[in-house]
């Protein structure tokens, strides 16, 4: 059966493609700049040659007529740079020919450094570049000794159970038609662009794959062998611990998980089966709703006098190191079906990764825990997972805020006797973590007291005999929170990477018209100034000034009039 092997099945496609498709080896090319133009490339060329030889043979009449060619060949690449962003407007008709021009002129790929650090070790080779963050990954799983077993029901569910609906060829055919042509391939090297173009001809083979594929609960094993591609995070590039895995799985096996995906989530929205403090990875929820929930009972608490003590706990790696048993009891917690257990026990079982980098293959190694980032169903099974910490028995008062992986607990606090309920509560947090075999990063996680009292409580908090690193703000969700609710540090920070960000785009787009300059501020910029904004907009004067510094930057550098009232400015612009 198809489910148990699908390599023939894999072989004929791309046979069928290769037979019928023409195609043709095409070197690859350094980037450059857009505007550099045939004309200007043998202006170049012809200065490049010139010094070659200028630098061979030393005559004066030859570094003569090498400095002539320079001067052309500068008086051209400025020409036609300045050409190029003169229609840059006309040539900016679909946010993705805007992308694509702003990629081009300004995006620097991040490469991973020719040597790289584990602990002590250090990888030089290729091989052991592409090996050393695989292991990386690697260390992250929870062991598992036994075969992944679905748990049985206890009977005490009060959710409804899901049956699962069968595939439809309708619902197939459009997630075909919907591939992007320049996603990412999977290890078979079937690209998005080829399952659109076939979409006629195999939407119903699929679909009847993918029925088989759910009756039997069996995934095919060659799905579960997928490439990992390591996306620097934050810190030191030259250390392995600083990239995430990403995961390129099979573009097809994304289709059926879509398909699984779409019918637990409408059972997860019909029977209200999440928390209310959930709010990562939902439809209709947001980073901005989850923000503006938390502190509205802040803000509620300071009315009342009251001091809110905030935790703000961090889980190491927690996608990858969530333990598979884990995942099935919170499937069977919210009712989902037999058949969708079975299939996705399968789909849990047996998998393998390896990292590809600079087109060597490190060796694979066994997926025990967590779930991949890069799938489709990965984020919804995350979800349903940590959201049993919300049934933590913690103290009346104490709340959590989730999003996905970013936990926030938080309690008013009015006297020193309820520091020790927040230590109770903490406690309890704890002990679910070593329960669940997560790993809590004590050294990342933050406490802070909210509060505008002369002589608020002292907030002293421990996780296992650790000492909880207490401080005066906090970044949650990518909003600054101050100890007094108060939003001065996030206007500052913001504003300061708004200029920072225009005087970027001044750099490369200064040739541009006002009409492009208008664009990339409104995309790039302002985003920064709007999000959260519901939450800290000011209403002193002085803050209300730093925000309009930033938009009078931006007038001036779009109108190229540096001397003009802002008012009049941002009224031309219509801002």
């Amino acid at each position: 059966m198809y489910p148990c092997s699908n390599t023939t099945t894999r072989t004929m496609f791309l046979s069928t493609l290769k037979r019928n498709i023409p195609q043709r080896s095409m070197s690859g090319k350094k980037k450059q700049v857009p505007w550099l133009t045939a004309l200007v490339l043998r202006r170049i060329s012809k200065r490049n040659a010139a010094r070659k030889l200028a630098k061979r043979k030393g005559t004066p009449s030859l570094w003569q007529r090498f400095r002539c060619l320079r001067n052309k060949a500068v008086e051209a690449v400025r020409a036609a740079k300045k050409a190029f962003f003169k229609s840059l407007s006309s040539k900016i008709s679909t946010t993705k020919d805007f992308w694509h021009i702003y990629h081009s002129i300004t995006s620097v790929q991040q490469q991973i450094p020719s040597i790289l650090s584990r602990g002590v070790t250090t990888a030089t080779s290729a091989f052991d570049q592409a090996t050393m963050p695989n292991d990386q990954f690697a260390s992250t799983f929870s062991a598992r000794d036994t075969p992944l077993e679905v748990p049985a029901r206890s009977g005490g569910e009060s959710c409804a159970s899901l049956v699962v609906t069968r595939c439809s060829e309708d619902k197939v055919y459009h997630a075909l038609c919907a591939i992007r042509p320049q996603v990412a391939p999977g290890p078979d090297g079937i690209m998005g662009w080829m399952l659109r173009r076939a979409s006629l001809s195999i939407y119903s083979s699929l679909t009847t794959i993918f029925n088989a594929s759910i009756r039997l609960g069996r995934v095919p094993s060659s799905w579960k062998n997928f490439n990992v591609t390591p996306i620097f995070k934050s810190g030191d590039a030259g250390l392995a611990l600083n990239y995430r895995p990403i995961s390129l799985l099979f573009l097809v096996s994304k289709i059926l998980e879509c398909q699984v995906h779409d019918v637990m989530q409408q059972h997860l929205l019909e029977h209200d089966l999440l928390s209310d403090v959930q709010f990562g990875f939902r439809p209709g929820a947001s980073t901005q709703e989850a923000i503006l929930a938390t502190t509205k009972d802040w803000h509620w608490s300071l009315e009342k006098s009251e001091s809110v003590a905030c935790v703000l706990l961090n889980l190491s790696k927690a996608f990858d190191s969530f333990p598979h048993p884990l995942i099935l009891d919170s499937l069977v917690r919210v009712g989902i079906g037999w058949e969708i257990l079975l299939w996705i026990r399968d789909y849990l079982s047996d998998r393998s990764q390896q990292v590809v980098l600079r087109g060597i293959k490190s060796p694979a190694v066994s997926i025990t825990s967590g779930v991949p980032q890069g799938s489709i169903l990965g984020p919804l099974l995350f979800i349903i997972t940590i959201d049993s910490i919300s049934q933590v028995s913690i103290s009346t008062l104490g709340r959590f805020s989730l999003f996905a992986d970013d936990i926030c607990y938080y309690r008013p606090v009015s006297q020193q006797e309820d520091i020790l309920a927040v230590q109770n509560d903490v406690d309890l947090i704890y002990s679910w973590v070593e329960f669940k075999k997560l790993s809590l990063n004590a050294s990342k996680t933050k406490c802070m007291l909210i509060s505008r009292k002369r002589n608020p409580p002292n907030l002293n908090l421990t996780i296992d005999v650790v000492q909880i690193e207490r401080v005066q703000h906090f970044r949650l969700l990518g909003v600054i929170i101050s100890n007094d609710l108060t939003w001065s540090e996030h206007i500052v920070t913001t504003c300061g990477k708004a200029k920072r960000f225009i005087g970027f785009l001044y750099r490369y787009f200064n040739l541009a018209d006002k009409k492009c300059l208008e664009h990339l501020y409104l995309t790039l910029v302002r985003p920064m100034l709007d999000y959260g904004c519901c939450v800290w907009s000011p209403y002193q004067a002085k803050y209300v000034d730093q925000l309009e510094s930033v938009q009078t930057f931006a007038t001036r550098l779009a109108t190229k009039k540096w001397s003009s009232d802002s008012a009049t400015l941002r009224s031309l612009l219509g801002w």
